[in-house]
């Protein structure tokens, strides 16, 4: 009898601490999770972003290979917010007029770091800070920028967009 006790005891110890041994491995997966989520989107957008509006003519026809900038467009809601530099504007148009109207023609993105982390309802908070070069500029610009993705049925949507140039002391 008392053995059975001491069984059924040792059994509940084991099975209760289960989630306490699990706990850092069930993390691990969720930041990993997130993470990679990160590097898919950095990935995605800085390509979209850095790339040129590029057409093809088959017949007088053009045809867009690579929509460049406006294809980040399918990003941003209207209740979506960014802010470049000191520049603060919301909604899809007025982001996309912003994202548009940059006084360069060619960027080219270097991330140094991103870094991410889980929000509420399944969002995620992203920060990346990199070095661009803009035009033929041979002196790279360090930067940072802090997205906030929301979720959007199966995928996500940038709810906050902020864009700091990181300017020596």
């Amino acid at each position: 009898m008392a053995g059975e006790s001491l069984l059924r005891f040792l059994s509940f110890r084991a099975a209760s601490s289960l989630p306490v041994v699990l706990a850092p491995l069930i993390l691990s997966a969720f930041v990993r999770y997130y993470q990679t989520v990160a590097e898919h989107f950095v990935k995605f957008y800085y390509t979209a972003f850095d790339s040129i509006k590029r057409t093809n003519n088959k017949d007088d026809e053009k045809e867009v290979v690579d929509e460049g900038r406006d294809g980040l467009r399918a990003l941003y809601r209207d209740e979506s917010m960014l802010t470049f530099e000191t520049v603060c504007v919301s909604g899809t148009n007025a982001i996309m007029e912003q994202l548009m109207g940059m006084p360069f023609q060619k960027v080219k993105h270097v991330q140094s770091t991103v870094d991410a982390q889980p929000t509420e309802e399944g969002g995620v908070v992203i920060l990346v800070t990199g070095a661009l070069m803009i035009d033929e500029e041979q002196k790279p610009m360090n930067y940072s920028q802090v997205f906030h993705l929301r979720r959007d049925g199966a995928s996500y949507y940038v709810f906050n967009d902020i864009f700091k140039l990181v300017y020596p002391q």
